[in-house]
């Protein structure tokens, strides 16, 4: 017998996408102690708050241990096709 299942598929943002992939990725690694979102996701991570700065927030912290020592990484998502316009538009001038 052949079950019908339901599936429902949300659109997700690209950004998003690859923050989950990241969270995957760097969950393997037994280096990496904490990993921390700027805003609430559907991961249920723990997030963070800065103040605002003129070039952005990060989207992603990392905590790292780093030959005994914590270390923090700051990670910034973009959209590939976004960054390429802004690269040729500050590459004219």
């Amino acid at each position: 017998m052949v079950k019908e299942i339901e599936v429902k598929c949300e659109k997700i943002n690209p950004e998003e996408l690859v923050e989950q992939i990241l969270y995957g990725w760097f969950k393997q690694s037994n280096k990496v102690e904490g990993i921390y979102f700027n805003r609430k996701n559907k991961l249920n991570c723990p997030t963070f708050k800065v103040k605002p700065r003129k070039n952005g927030i990060p989207d992603m912290i990392l905590c790292i241990n780093f030959f005994g020592k914590k270390q923090y990484i700051v990670i910034e998502i973009k959209d590939a096709l976004i960054s390429r316009k802004y690269y040729g538009w500050s590459k004219n001038i």
